[in-house]
């Protein structure tokens, strides 16, 4: 699991229109963006009679970081209905570090400064 991730570049913000996924009541379903845009989302469901737009906070909720929607308990979203989601977020591009990569780098760098260090009080 990475420490920490670090983007270099970015390619502005773009959307997404009615990306589908499948209610799962009381559980987050992940949509393929990240990093979406605050309150810019619209959520839609299919209720069997056609689509309906459903309400923030009453039907759904709403993860911006990870862009992932939750069906609410009580609200009009039920279990495994169609959903399509539109939203825009911020892509990037460009260079990704993983420190968590670099770790054995770092272990290796340290040991030869001991070492270094040892031989030189040695002398």
């Amino acid at each position: 699991m990475p420490i920490s991730n670090t983007v270099s570049g970015n390619t502005g913000t773009q959307s997404v229109v009615n990306e589908t996924a499948t209610a799962d009541v009381g559980t987050a379903v992940d949509l393929d963006g990240y990093e979406v845009v605050v309150d810019s989302e619209t959520v839609y469901y299919d209720n069997g009679t056609g689509w309906n737009t459903a309400t923030a906070g009453t039907d759904y909720s709403f993860d911006d970081t990870s862009a992932s929607v939750t069906a609410l308990s009580g609200g009009s979203i039920d279990d495994g209905a169609a959903l399509r989601v539109s939203y825009d977020y911020q892509a990037t591009s460009g260079s990704t570090t993983t420190i968590t990569g670099l770790i054995p780098l770092f272990v290796a760098l340290l040991i030869l400064g001991v070492l270094a260090a040892k031989t030189m009080d040695g002398l």
